[in-house]
């Protein structure tokens, strides 16, 4: 019988790290769990099977939690699970890179249950294959279509994208603009697709996108949008905030919302109605998407034999407040 200790001396590393890589261990690398795994299975070894006693807990990643968006999701997630007697860890990644890879990766080597993942669409594919190939059952929330197989809630952004240029077109407006920064690219594209399926040119002079997020970024994209000779009548922006800072840039310069611009956000956060102007945006179900997703990682954890993968489609909504009016004649700015 192939023990611990045959694995350690076929592998050169300790059986201390062999047992631990087997565990998939958080200590060890993902190179030494591949090597232990890949020799194990070349000479026999057969693990012991013991009974998996629950954790009750449960891994969250997202890549941020300074924005609202991710706050309610989180938030809505920890009350859907805390119903059910589970408690949550999380992990936040910085970007979209190789970090994203690296927490999640480092999430499913943690002593849990399942495991729900905000996914860039960017990494999609690789998440979904290592998901694929773990026991720990998974969620994974995305802004696109999943791939085949993958437990998933996705939202289809277009539609309330869509929504949104309609409105404006209704309005009058022909002259529309977008600011946002990179990270919501995926929302820029859309944008872009809804305008195109509209037969409106998408002016580049009308269009400012950045590295800098939130209101700051709002603020900043605005300020070079200004320094055009021309200006759209309306902004659609990739989130509530950044469109925040948007209006207080214009408000500086003597241009006022809706009167002389109209601006569209998305999210709808809970503060779009306590701001001076009250925001017409794009509203994500953020409650319904922790509920689904807690549903679907619950019956995937407690009925395994049973269960099937589940991908389900949520829609967002455009949502009119005061923000968004009839295009003005002409727009009187101040000199920069």
């Amino acid at each position: 019988m192939v023990t611990l200790k045959d694995i350690s001396v076929a592998t050169g590393v300790s059986v201390s790290t062999v047992s631990k890589a087997l565990k998939n261990s958080y200590e060890i690398s993902d190179a030494t769990i591949a090597l232990v795994n890949e020799t194990a299975s070349r000479l026999g070894y057969t693990r012991k099977k013991r009974v998996r006693m629950p954790a009750m807990t449960i891994g969250v990643t997202m890549p941020e939690v300074r924005s609202h968006y991710y706050a309610e999701f989180f938030h809505a997630l920890s009350e859907e699970l805390y119903r059910y007697g589970y408690s949550t860890i999380s992990s936040v990644y910085q970007n979209f890179n190789e970090e994203e890879l690296h927490v999640v990766k480092n999430m499913f080597k943690q002593k849990i249950d399942g495991i729900i993942i905000c996914c860039s669409e960017k990494n999609s594919e690789e998440i979904s294959q290592y998901v694929l190939t773990s026991e720990i059952p998974a969620v994974l929330h995305l802004e696109s279509s999943p791939p085949y197989g993958i437990n998933s809630v996705y939202i289809r952004s277009d539609t309330g994208i869509d929504q949104a240029i309609d409105h404006l077109l209704e309005l009058g407006h022909k002259k529309i603009g977008y600011l946002g920064e990179y990270k919501s690219d995926s929302r820029y594209n859309l944008f872009c697709n809804s305008m195109k399926q509209r037969d409106m040119e998408v002016d580049p002079r009308f269009v400012k996108r950045g590295s800098e997020r939130f209101e700051n970024g709002g603020y900043l994209r605005a300020k070079e949008l200004l320094e055009e000779k021309d200006l759209p009548t309306a902004i659609f922006s990739s989130y509530d905030q950044l469109a925040y800072g948007a209006m207080c840039a214009f408000r500086e310069n003597g241009i006022n919302v809706p009167q002389d611009i109209s601006i569209i956000g998305f999210d709808n956060i809970v503060m779009d109605d306590y701001y001076p102007i009250p925001f017409t945006t794009i509203a994500n179900p953020v409650e319904q998407m922790g509920t689904i997703s807690v549903k679907i990682l619950l019956d995937a954890i407690r009925n395994p034999e049973q269960f099937v993968p589940q991908s389900i489609a949520l829609q967002s909504r455009l949502i009119i407040r005061e923000s968004t009016g009839v295009p003005a004649v002409s727009i009187e700015r101040k000199d920069l």
